[in-house]
């Protein structure tokens, strides 16, 4: 099956003798059958007393778990859905935010895509779509800039009439455009997320109603963990008004790195507090951390999955990770431990952690693949594997009000079939057997065959541009 190709068509599906993994209270139900008919949940109960409709596909699940499609919240499709849309399915993400639009054709380009999947023309996960809004010197030709509170209400007048689901917001927005784009957004009834602009607290945006926080550092919780947050924006804004440099960016990461030593347990707890209080949640993407700031090895998996993304972007990616350091590694290494701990510490309190990789944009490969080591870090951060699961699952269900997340009659059939219990060890969750796709079985040899696809499709993009001029 090739990444473009027509979308099976919908027959009903029964998944007999599975344990179903109830993400909410933990529980494993053993022996059950699940039918699905269309693109819903039609029956959920044990093996011995579901019934199994005539001509239905049965899938004998023994021994295999069975859980809801998994969110990332945070991933930067671009023009290639081709590529990354079977590389979701494959592991098992079966929903995407998506906030890489930008202006004109690239935001209809996406509503169009989001459209497509869920009509059932075009295979691939379910999609909520954003624009991005930014300011100051940010003059990247696919983000929308809002320089002054009048223009910001303009920009979210025209793009809710494009009809994208949210507005995303990025650091160098005026705390003045922020407000108006809240305002603004909330009248038109679309919710703000992303960044916390430099010029305002995570706490204010909480208040403000921002849904969700997107990053730790540049979501300013790193500072608002500090008991100097507002010394340590004020560094940052005016770090932002030297020349796009190197010395910049040094400036940049040496306050990042100061704030994360001046943590306050005491004020990163009532930060904590208001965001939950608020039904803020945050999406950490603690990979892209990982990844973007040459601070050693990569990860596993970006290696192994050289096959599915284009030579250009590993050029980008190899160059930067063997280019000599520039600054601290350690000091920016000890960085990111303080932010897994401010993530630990936040899900301790109530606040709602979401799963989300920021990756499939260049520089960035591995869409899907980087899905399950954003779990572990999740994991590694403090997260039970269960805790884990239910951000994956059922709480980005809840922060986007879809009727997904969990194994039950009338949710849209959006399923997972493992291996093994991801409940154990968050591993687990990437030994996918086969995913339900808004109602479409997918069993193993067709993940296959959507893998093989993407291998052909990039071995396509490498030789064309080989061959350009």
């Amino acid at each position: 099956m090739s990444a473009s190709a027509q979308p099976p068509r919908r027959h009903a599906v029964a998944i007999v003798h599975v344990t179903i993994v109830d993400v909410a209270s933990g529980a494993r139900l053993p022996d059950q059958t699940v039918v699905v008919r269309g693109d819903r949940i039609a029956a959920v109960g044990p093996a011995a007393r579901t019934r199994v409709p005539a001509g239905a596909t049965r899938v004998d699940a023994t021994g295999r778990f069975l859980i809801p499609g998994l969110w990332d919240m945070h991933t930067h499709t671009g023009a290639i859905a081709d590529v990354q849309f079977p590389l979701h399915l494959a592991n098992g993400v079966t929903g995407i935010r998506d906030l890489h639009l930008g202006v004109g054709d690239a935001a209809r380009r996406s509503v169009r895509l989001r459209d497509e999947v869920a009509s059932g023309r075009r295979l691939g996960p379910r999609m909520m779509v954003g624009v991005n809004l930014t300011g100051g010197d940010d003059e990247r030709p696919t983000l929308i800039r809002a320089l002054s509170p009048a223009r910001g209400r303009v920009i979210v007048d025209s793009v809710a009439r494009i009809g994208v689901d949210l507005v995303k917001v990025l650091s160098l927005v005026d705390r003045d455009v922020y407000f108006a784009i809240v305002d603004e957004a909330r009248q038109r009834g679309l919710p703000v997320e992303g960044h916390v602009p430099i010029g305002v607290s995570a706490a204010e945006a909480s208040d403000a109603g921002q849904r969700t926080i997107e990053h730790v550092v540049e979501g300013n919780l790193t500072s608002g963990c500090s008991a100097a947050d507002s010394t340590f924006r004020a560094e940052w804004l005016a770090a932002t008004r030297l020349p796009r440099n190197g010395a910049r960016r040094e400036r940049v990461l040496a306050n990042f790195v100061a704030s994360a030593r001046a943590y306050d347990e005491g004020s990163c707890r009532d930060l904590a507090h208001k965001l939950a209080r608020n039904g803020t949640a945050i999406t950490p993407t603690l990979t892209v951390e990982h990844l973007g700031f040459e601070i050693g090895a990569a990860p596993a998996f970006a290696d192994s999955t050289r096959p599915y993304a284009p030579a250009r972007w590993w050029k980008w990616f190899d160059d930067a990770r063997a280019a000599p350091a520039t600054h601290d590694t350690t000091a920016w290494r000890a960085l990111l431990r303080r932010d897994m701990a401010i993530v630990a510490l936040m899900r301790r309190e109530g606040v709602t952690v979401l799963v989300g990789t920021d990756l499939g944009t260049e520089g960035f490969p591995a869409a899907g693949f980087a899905y399950h080591e954003e779990l572990r870090l999740l994991v590694q951060a403090g997260l039970t594997p269960l805790e884990a699961l239910r951000a994956a699952t059922l709480d980005a269900a809840r922060v986007l009000h879809v009727r997904t997340g969990e194994v039950k009659i009338d949710r849209l059939a959006d399923l997972v079939l493992l291996d093994a219990d991801p409940t154990i060890d968050i591993d687990n969750a990437s030994r996918v057997r086969g995913v339900v796709a808004a109602g479409r079985w997918l069993d193993r040899s067709a993940l296959d065959a959507l893998l093989r696809g993407v291998r052909a499709r990039i071995a396509e993009i490498d030789r064309a541009s080989v061959a350009r001029p």
